[in-house]
């Protein structure tokens, strides 16, 4: 019997347990900021046995480059891929009436391609052993049930990625000439529980005050933004009522002169007309 993959974040019933702080150098100016989430979720039981659902996920909050905080863009790659940054253990308890009899088996999913972004900065190794930590302190004898490697990761940089996830998790692999393969393990308890020297560690008052002050500069650099935005508007609104006022006189003047001229052609031709009748008469008069 299969255990179902499941979906923890589809599921109203998933309850977050709790979450951490945590860090990640990325390189020697910049550090990775986010939530580790740990949630879980039970199915009923039936004359099977029932299923729990463990996971562990990644939720990036932003960078930290030389003391300036950048956040996350909006859509990030997390929103893109709903397998990203996130692992799972289903639990299958087994009752007497299973065809295997009882006993306890898990399966380590997402199924495909375990993703991490970024990659090859230890976020795999940390989310391998607090999910295997988790789930083997609540069912230490339970049996993983082979899962199956993809020849897409034979690649060089993707096997060996591969290699030192699961072989560093101390699980069993098997690897064949085309790149795919299994993994499994006889107990939980005998996976890797706490890799020495890991890259992402849990934040401390330090960090969280170092953090703060990144966030609270971030935010006075918005605000004296907003403020030159202002500025700048109302500098722009000000030139175009310039330019308007400009204009304006420009075609006042301009249609002064034109009156002005053409006052000064009527009159001269008024004039010539009133001259006729005295050129006539002083012609009479001779």
């Amino acid at each position: 019997m299969h255990i179902p993959d499941f979906d923890l974040r589809a599921c109203p019933a998933a309850k977050v347990l709790g979450r951490r702080l945590v860090r990640a150098p990325i390189d020697a100016n910049t550090t990775l900021y986010g939530w580790v989430e740990f949630a879980q979720w039970s199915a009923p039981p039936d004359r099977l046995g029932y299923g729990h659902w463990y996971e562990v996920r990644f939720t990036p909050l932003g960078e930290s480059f030389n003391g300036t905080w950048i956040p996350v863009p909006t859509t990030s790659a997390l929103d893109r891929d709903r397998d990203l940054n996130r692992l799972h253990f289903s639990v299958l308890e087994r009752s007497a009436a299973h065809p295997d009899g009882l006993g306890r088996v898990a399966r380590l999913g997402p199924i495909g391609h375990i993703r991490t972004d970024p990659t090859s900065k230890g976020l795999g190794t940390y989310l391998r052993d607090e999910l295997i930590d988790w789930v083997a302190s609540l069912h230490p004898d339970a049996t993983v049930e082979g899962g199956k490697l993809s020849h897409v990761d034979a690649g060089d940089e993707n096997s060996e990625r591969r290699r030192r996830f699961y072989e560093g998790g101390k699980f069993e692999v098997r690897v064949n000439e085309d790149g795919s393969g299994t993994f499994w393990a006889k107990r939980l308890d005998g996976l890797q529980r706490h890799t020495p020297n890991r890259k992402v560690v849990e934040v401390g008052d330090e960090d969280v005050q170092r953090l703060l002050e990144c966030m609270a500069a971030l935010e006075d650099a918005k605000r004296a933004l907003a403020e030159l935005e202002e500025e700048r508007s109302q500098l722009q609104h000000e030139r175009e009522g310039a330019r308007a006022r400009l204009f304006w006189t420009r075609v006042g003047a301009r249609a002064g002169r034109g009156a002005r001229g053409h006052d000064s052609t009527r009159q001269t031709q008024l004039a010539s007309v009133l001259t006729v009748p005295s050129r006539r008469a002083a012609k009479n008069a001779e």
